[in-house]
């Protein structure tokens, strides 16, 4: 989208394009390769434990050497789209779409 040997200046590109400037000289940082070893494993405990959250995972990864804080696998589990499975949580229950339905009211 935006050439870098232009004859517009990268400035104009990114005004008539509506971005930030900021945009156009953004380079994503790499995942540090921890983090990368880190991730694979939290991947496989959904497999044999769904229920595990972000403190028993923290847990259950400590004896096998990673080091991590419950804020970071946190950040990890949500950076890859993983949730633990809770009894009795569904998703209608959590968007509240019990609470809106009504029936027939029993006062008279």
């Amino acid at each position: 989208m935006i050439d870098r040997n232009p004859k517009l200046p990268v400035v104009q590109q990114c005004s008539l394009l509506g971005l930030a400037c900021s945009t156009a000289y953004y380079t994503p940082r790499e995942v540090p390769a921890e983090d990368l070893a880190l991730m694979r494993r939290i991947d496989e405990w959904p497999l044999d434990h769904p229920f595990a959250g972000i403190r028993l995972l923290r847990d259950l990864l400590r004896p096998e050497g990673f080091q991590a804080g419950r804020k970071s696998i946190g950040t990890l589990m949500a950076r890859m789209g993983i949730e633990a499975l809770y009894p009795g949580r569904t998703p209608l229950m959590k968007a509240g779409f019990l609470s809106k339905q009504t029936g027939p009211s029993l006062t008279a």
